[in-house]
């Protein structure tokens, strides 16, 4: 203890404490960033997730390898979560990324990003949300349609599932490319 004396005299006892105290933000080691690529992704997704997910993501780049046209690839560069986002360069210049594909087995649907015709308002992605409700095993509330809202990747590796989620996401980027070309 420390007996410190106040401004009208009166005595004052504080604890003196000892030992690891919190750090000042940004006094710590810098957190490295990490830098993600298709093949350090799956790794980690079957480090973390096993067989079922890995298959599902490898079907996921199969597909995204195969688009016409063709689609970007963007990995995160998260220091212990990596993503990859299946990107589409549209013909206004803008770019849609409907979803993510994370290292812990979650797809992420993008609603809040999604920016673009006929996507940017909340009514507009309703017919996407829709879509992909009608896969089974997929819930998503209309109240997360300016979210990220998320499910397991787990879910896809049943049946036709992620065959029907593709198909969902092949409809928003034709919706999407072909609002671009109206302008």
């Amino acid at each position: 203890m420390r007996r410190n004396q106040g401004a009208d005299q009166q005595t004052i006892l504080a604890p003196l404490v000892v030992g690891r105290t919190q750090r000042k933000p940004g006094t710590g080691p810098p957190i490295r960033e990490r830098v993600w690529d298709r093949e350090s992704l799956l790794e980690e997704l079957a480090s973390r997730c096993g067989a079922d997910a890995l298959t599902v993501a490898q079907r996921i780049f199969a597909w995204f390898d195969a688009h016409d046209p063709a689609l970007r690839a963007w990995f995160g560069r998260g220091a212990r979560h990596g993503s990859f986002f299946p990107i589409q360069d549209l013909a206004d210049g803008r770019t849609l990324l409907p979803f993510a594909l994370w290292t812990g087995g979650q797809v992420e649907i993008q609603f809040q990003h999604i920016s673009v015709p006929p996507f940017d308002d909340v009514d507009g992605r309703r017919p996407l949300l829709d879509r992909l409700n009608a896969v089974d095993g997929v819930t998503i509330d209309a109240s997360r349609l300016t979210k990220r809202p998320s499910f397991s990747i787990a879910t896809l590796a049943v049946g036709d599932r992620l065959d029907r989620f593709l198909e969902a996401i092949d409809w928003a980027y034709a919706e999407a490319s072909t609002a671009a070309r109206r302008g």
